[in-house]
């Protein structure tokens, strides 16, 4: 029997340790005190950033951005891929890389085998991204680091 209230205090004593760190709020990002310590030190921020956002929304409402011919052109992103390896059985061949961005350029603009198997939640926004990556072949180098 005192082995039972023992083990029940101890239950109830990890219980409240437990629910009182879950109440302690955990801060995964600071970009937005970030911004509001700049808005401090700069009280003319903040109208500025609305200024510039207001010129976006009128372009953007304008039809500027959506010249014939650009609308359409593909945004180019070029890829550069490092490959860090100690002995040559760690390497990865330059058709390895080639694959994989060829799996890029299928997923981000709905090529792949498997876009039939989108969540309907998703279909309404699924589409080409107009995003193709070009893979950037890189100078070969080779750094000899001390053992």
């Amino acid at each position: 029997m005192r082995y039972t209230k023992i083990f029940l205090t101890a239950i109830i004593l990890q219980f409240i340790t437990i629910s009182s760190f879950a109440q302690i709020p955990q801060v995964r990002c600071g970009t937005m005190q970030h911004l509001e310590y700049l808005k401090q030190q700069d009280p003319g921020l903040e109208s500025r950033m609305a200024a510039e956002e207001q010129k976006l929304q009128d372009n953007i409402s304008s039809g500027r951005f959506q010249s014939p011919g650009i609308a359409n052109a593909p945004i180019l992103v070029r890829v550069v891929v490092h490959v860090v390896w100690k002995n040559a059985a760690q390497n990865i061949s330059d058709a390895q890389v080639l694959s994989q961005i060829d799996v890029l350029n299928e997923d981000y603009n709905r090529y792949n085998t498997d876009a039939g198997n989108t969540p309907s939640v998703f279909t309404s926004v699924a589409g080409n991204s107009g995003i193709h990556f070009v893979w950037q072949p890189p100078i070969q180098t080779e750094i000899q680091r001390p053992e």
